[in-house]
């Protein structure tokens, strides 16, 4: 597998099939079992143990991306600074979301 964003380090599948996954599973809130039907029937084999896996891993930093997506799309302006809790998805989110944006936590 060649080494770009693409790709997860250490994972047999690209990043598009882990996060089609992960979509699935949190956003229609299906069973393990029915992500990995609806992946089979496109063709892609992968045990519901794999996508557990996924979830457990990549879940958070999905929904905190989620989370800042759906905040932004109201606001007018462009924030400068923003304040989180300690979750560290968070930062994740924001690096990539935000990333001229500054970032403190109040870890609590």
């Amino acid at each position: 597998m060649t080494s770009d964003r693409a790709t997860y380090p250490g994972y047999r599948f690209p990043a598009e099939i882990i996060s089609h996954a992960i979509w699935l599973y949190h956003v229609f809130s299906l069973s393990l079992r029915d992500v990995e039907l609806i992946l089979a029937e496109r063709g892609i084999t992968v045990p519901h143990e794999s996508i557990r896996n996924w979830c457990r891993k990549f879940g958070p930093q999905f929904a905190a991306k989620r989370f800042f997506k759906r905040l932004l799309t109201g606001l007018k302006y462009k924030p400068r600074r923003l304040v989180t809790d300690g979750l560290k998805s968070y930062r994740v989110a924001q690096r990539e979301l935000l990333p001229e944006v500054r970032h403190r936590s109040s870890g609590t």
